[in-house]
């Protein structure tokens, strides 16, 4: 063999074809060839830097090494050498070079395929209000997260949404998200952007305030205005137990917070109000209500313990009673289209209030009148 020319070398093992990592001594190279990985950009990973595509595909490999991978020429894009800062394209072929990094990718797609088992929703029910190929509309039902755990592993609004639209053990490094989120408690619409253009677009709209928010909430006592404005600055309190405020108004340090209110009933214990907010501050509606006394019917948090128990015990109420009823937004894709969802109460709310319209009071308040 040490007689033979190079190219009757390669044409024995292959061809042209096959690249090879020329670090090594030649008899251990030709005895071994070299796994390489192509992909083809899609509309959901153009637009980003080459190197910030590969860490996404390789995040177990050090910054340097990924550097080097694009430097040497182990990484090509449409059969040519790149650079770091080089800006993929819907239908390029990226390929890689390198037989670690290769199986790398490999083991990224394998780990997006054993998500399927850990993202499996406990049901697979979804209610959907509007759907195109740039946005989901779902009804989020009361006691499901919006977004999973670590890894946004386990049951979840997001993860039934991956299995409706099968996005997830492609391979991508974009996989639809969630461009704002409700609280586990708070049923209404969310929204799941379908593509990466979506969630740039949405993101950017509830970030700068261009999106109309309307919430219903049942808040403890009765509100005598019929309307009005909250105005009180907010800020996390971190390292909270869970039965803790995690939001309090804070004057000197806080964000500032807008919540209008609207009064559409009252009772001899509750007021049901719409909500409209400007601001999307960590647990607005719920700080705000509880620092003008009138907390959330049902919150453990921000509520009155005496209440909270006696709606627990005849409602199985667990949670704040907040409903995102409605939303509007301009279409990511469409400027000038306005999207209006609209979320209806789930029927065991619909009950409660109906109840409460019928005279029921909490015994303990009976008593005291």
């Amino acid at each position: 063999m040490g007689c033979q020319r190079l190219e009757e070398v390669i044409a024995s093992v292959g061809g042209p074809s096959n690249f090879f990592t020329l670090s090594g001594p030649l008899p251990r190279l030709l005895h071994s060839r070299t796994v390489t990985k192509t992909l083809t950009i899609d509309k959901n990973d153009a637009g980003q830097r080459v190197d910030s595509f590969l860490r996404k595909l390789l995040p177990d490999a050090p910054h340097g090494l990924v550097q080097k991978l694009i430097r040497t020429g182990q990484v090509r894009v449409d059969g040519g050498r790149t650079t770091p800062d080089g800006r993929l394209e819907a239908g390029m072929r990226l390929e890689i070079r390198d037989r670690r990094a290769a199986e790398g990718v490999r083991s990224f797609i394998e780990q997006e395929n054993g998500m399927l088992n850990l993202i499996k929703p406990i049901s697979d029910t979804l209610e959907i209000l509007f759907e195109d190929e740039h946005i989901l509309a779902i009804n989020k039902p009361s006691g499901l997260p919006s977004h999973g755990g670590s890894g946004a592993k386990g049951d979840s609004a997001l993860s039934r949404a991956w299995t409706h639209l099968g996005t997830v053990g492609r391979g991508h490094t974009f996989r639809p998200a969630l461009p704002h989120r409700l609280d586990i408690g708070t049923s209404g619409v969310l929204l799941v952007a379908k593509t990466a253009e979506a969630l740039r677009s949405l993101t950017a709209q509830f970030r700068n305030r261009e999106v109309s928010k309307h919430y219903l909430a049942l808040v403890s006592g009765v509100i005598l205005s019929k309307s009005g404005t909250i105005r009180h600055p907010l800020r996390r309190v971190d390292a909270q137990a869970g039965d803790m405020p995690k939001v309090v108004v804070a004057k000197r340090r806080g964000q500032s917070a807008e919540s209008e209110y609207e009064v559409k009933e009252t009772f001899e214990i509750a007021s049901l109000l719409q909500v409209i907010l400007h601001t999307g501050r960590t647990h607005q509606i719920r700080a705000h209500f509880s620092a003008i006394g009138h907390p959330l019917v049902g919150d453990d948090r921000y509520g009155f313990v005496a209440t909270n128990k006696a709606f627990k015990d005849k409602f199985n109420l667990e949670c704040p009673f907040l409903h995102a009823e409605r939303l509007v937004i301009q279409h990511p894709k469409k400027k000038s289209k306005t999207l209006e969802f609209e979320a209806l109460l789930p029927e065991i709310r619909e009950e409660l209030l109906q109840t409460i319209r019928d005279g029921w009071r909490p015994p303990k308040l009976r008593k005291q009148r």
